[in-house]
Parts: C-alpha cells; sequence; structure tokens
C-alpha cells in the first residue's frame, strides 16, 4: 500500500501552503568501511534516525537528492534494511521522493535500478525526466506505470532530476522551461531535486555548477536540494545541499553534515525556513605524525603511543557529544597519519603493531594507519610548507616527481594540475572510461 500524504493546514484562504519536510541526500547504504560490519551497520542506522525524526516530528514527505545505496550491485541485507526503514515511513504516511545519484543508477541502460524496483514496490516515488522527442521532458507523475518526474502534494510540487554528469548544465536550462510552462493551477511552491555539486565547496573538484548555470531554474523554484558533496553548504536562501549522513571518507569527518527540516508558510514573506540537523554519527578522530627525526621503528611506536595519549581527551570528548546525541556505541575510528621523510627502511615498520597500538592506547573501535611518509631517496623540497594548504602541497609534490622525469619535465605544472584532476575524479567514483577519456583530452592538449 503506497504512502497516503496527509493534508497540508490551509488557513487563512485555500492558497496558502503550511508544511515541513526532511531534505537528505547520500545516505550510502552498503558501505563497507574498512570491511568492519560496525561501520556497516553505522551507515543504515543513520538512515533510520533520520525517519525517526521525520515520523517523529509528523512532517509531510520525506526528499532523497541522490545515493541511497552506495553501489548499484547490492546484497540482499543492503536492500532489507533499505526496506525496512521505508516500510516505516510508509507506514507512518510520509511518501519518500527520491532521485538516482551517480552510486545508484545501473551501469547497464538495460537493467533497472534498486531505486526503480523500491519505487515499483511503492515504497519510494522515483523521479526523473523523461525523454521524448530528443529532449529530456518534466512529465507529471503516473501512478500505473510508477513514473514521472514531478509529483503535486497539495499545494507542494516536487521535481527530480536524476544525475546526469557532465550534461546537467546544458540541461537545467532545458528544465528550467518545462518548469515553467508547466500546469500547476495549485501549486504555491515547488522544490527541485537534483545530484549535483556546486563548484567552490571541494579542492580540485571539477566539473561543478556555477551559481549563474543553476539560477535559470529560481523563476519556477523554491527549493533546489542538492546531492553529490557530502559538505553542507547553501547559497542565496533557495540551495541547499545537506550533505552525507555518514562519514563516508575520512576527510570529511570535520565537515558540518546531515539534514535539513524545511518548514514552508507560503503566506510569509520568506516562504520557508531551513534548519541544517546534524544527525548521530559515530565519532572521527585525526591525529598526525611527524617522522622526519624518528630513526628507528622503535622511536616511531613510541611517538606515536605519546601523541595518541596527548590526543585521548579529545577522544573522549568526541564519545561523549555522540552518547549525548543517543548514540549506544560510541567508540571512534582514529586515523594515525604518518608524514615527513622516512629516516629508515620503510621494510622494517609493522604497521599491524603500530595499529594495535593506536587501538590499545585510543579504545578506538578502528584504528586506520595512513602512512604519506617519503622515502629518503624521494625527498622533495617543500619550502614553506607550513604556509601551504593541502592542494598548493599537493601540487609542489607532484610537480617535483614530474620533473624527475625528462618527458614531463617541460609541462610538469601543467601535468601536475590535470593529476590532481584525475585523482579527483578516481576518488569521486568515476567510471574507468571517463577518466580515460579525461586522460586522452590531457595528451592532446600536451601534445
Amino acid at each position: 500500500m503506497e504512502a497516503v500524504p496527509r493534508k497540508l493546514v490551509a488557513k487563512e484562504r485555500e492558497s496558502i501552503v503550511r508544511t515541513e519536510f526532511i531534505h537528505l541526500a547520500d545516505i550510502h547504504l552498503g558501505t563497507e568501511q574498512y570491511g568492519s560490519p560496525h561501520r556497516y551497520n553505522d551507515f543504515a542506522r543513520a538512515f533510520q534516525w533520520v525517519a525517526h525524526y521525520a515520523i517523529q516530528r509528523r512532517v509531510q514527505f520525506l526528499a532523497i537528492s541522490g545515493d541511497l545505496f552506495n553501489t548499484h550491485s547490492l546484497d540482499p541485507m543492503t536492500l532489507n534494511q533499505a526496506v525496512m526503514i521505508l516500510q516505516e515511513l510508509r507506514a507512518a504516511r510520509i511518501p519518500v521522493l527520491a532521485i538516482e545519484g551517480n552510486h545508484d543508477r545501473s551501469h547497464y541502460k538495460s537493467l533497472m535500478s534498486w531505486l526503480q524496483f523500491l519505487s515499483d514496490q511503492e515504497l519510494l516515488h522515483l523521479l526523473d525526466l523523461v525523454p521524448e522527442d530528443g529532449r529530456q521532458r518534466a512529465l507529471p507523475w503516473d501512478a500505473n506505470s510508477r513514473r514521472g518526474s514531478y509529483l503535486d502534494l497539495d499545494g507542494v510540487r516536487v521535481c527530480g532530476m536524476r544525475y546526469f554528469g557532465a550534461a546537467t548544465a546544458r540541461l537545467v536550462g532545458e528544465v528550467a522551461q518545462e518548469l515553467e510552462t508547466a500546469p500547476a493551477p495549485n501549486v504555491q511552491y515547488t522544490v527541485f531535486l537534483m545530484h549535483a555539486g556546486m563548484e567552490g565547496y571541494i579542492p580540485h573538484m571539477t566539473g561543478g555548477l556555477t551559481y549563474a548555470q543553476v539560477e535559470p531554474l529560481h523563476s519556477a523554484v523554491n527549493y533546489l536540494g542538492l546531492g553529490h558533496i557530502h559538505k553542507a553548504y547553501e547559497e542565496h536562501d533557495w540551495v541547499y545541499n545537506p550533505g552525507s549522513t555518514e562519514t563516508w571518507r575520512v576527510d570529511e569527518a570535520s565537515w558540518k553534515r546531515g539534514l535539513y527540516h524545511i518548514s514552508v508558510d507560503t503566506s510569509a514573506e520568506r516562504p520557508h525556513q531551513v534548519c541544517h540537523v546534524v544527525n548521530p554519527r559515530r565519532p572521527f578522530h585525526r591525529i598526525w605524525l611527524d617522522v622526519d627525526r624518528l630513526h628507528s621503528p622503535q622511536m616511531l611506536y613510541d611517538a606515536a603511543r605519546e601523541v595518541i595519549e596527548e590526543e585521548t581527551p579529545g577522544i573522549r570528548q568526541c564519545e561523549e557529544a555522540a552518547r549525548r546525541g543517543g548514540l549506544d556505541d560510541v567508540r571512534p575510528v582514529v586515523h594515525l597519519f604518518l608524514r615527513g621523510v622516512l629516516p629508515f627502511d620503510r621494510q622494517d615498520l609493522e604497521l599491524d603493531h603500530l595499529q594495535q597500538s593506536v587501538r590499545d592506547v585510543s579504545g578506538a573501535l578502528l584504528a586506520q594507519i595512513k602512512d604519506d611518509t617519503r622515502p629518503t631517496e624521494y625527498a622533495v623540497t617543500l619550502g614553506s610548507a607550513e604556509r601551504m594548504d593541502r592542494a598548493e602541497l599537493e601540487q609542489s609534490v607532484f610537480r617535483q616527481l614530474l620533473e624527475r622525469d625528462a618527458r614531463y619535465r617541460p609541462a610538469s605544472v601543467e601535468v601536475a594540475k590535470h593529476t590532481a584532476r584525475i585523482k579527483a575524479q578516481a576518488l569521486e567514483g568515476a567510471s574507468p572510461e571517463s577518466i580515460v577519456e579525461v586522460l586522452r583530452q590531457v595528451r592532446t592538449e600536451l601534445t
């Protein structure tokens, strides 16, 4: 049985819309981070917390801007996690409206995605543009086919388009025209869901949208709900990106992330009030150790133990904050980053022993060692490294390494920039085919 939306509260006159909804994205169910069953369950726990939050506050609907799943190849347990949580929302009569992110979509056009399966099971409404006569159309939801671009919920129109990658910027103008001309006799407030990032929020991220590219939507859209970038950000009081609900990668640990709780009142001068809510999640703690003056493995082990002990009060504070947020298991994930020039043979460094020591001293659920050290023979000159940010430092290292090869030396600066770009695409989950195409373009530009 499909979720039936509750009626909106209409006061003073029928055209006024007052309601509340939840916007989230990048849930990544099925992530087996570090091969840990605890981390696998953490991602489902985060989604369940959001569902319970929505139910307790009796919101009108819940909108997901892509990447409900971490991969299109699901195991039965991950699918069951999604089904059980969506069934709770359906039982509470809270419709779920979703779009496909780059992690959700099937790699084969002939195959349906798991989000399409969930939509066919009436557990959510999967919104997307509809190809027609050589263009992408915004068409109303068809309850029989379980397909459509937008669904009207008593004065609120929710529209969406799946992840289109590089084609997104071109399609935005077409979508804006479609939304402006679509019949909307009783629509007072419009939400549009899109899985795309805005430029300027992630260093070295390429292909992000500019505000000028999304601005045409504003004539027809009150709330642009984005996904894809795991960091929360807002622009011009109508463009919102909530960030991920769990820590998908360690460098996201310090980012603002969570969900948006939106209250709509079309009679007010400002038609919505948007509150960012940080959902509880397992703490992450990052610690750095410079190895340049540690001339033996034992010196490194002792220094690591000392720096972990110094950080222990901060680790306990993270645990207490998570406990206050409602988590039972608050044991953190601790990352120890080794950096600098390693003065001894790397083969003598026992990372398993170091990892166990970090776990014992910190009381962590998981301890991860990131060896960013360089052997002496590959040392590079960092100059004023203390004044460099990570991006500048990375560029300096790439450039100096490239200059050791005579083939790349004349164009080392340009090749270093392209190297960072390709690295970023790989970390974002770009397909091998798209990376190969970028490599071809780079080769053409440099020859």
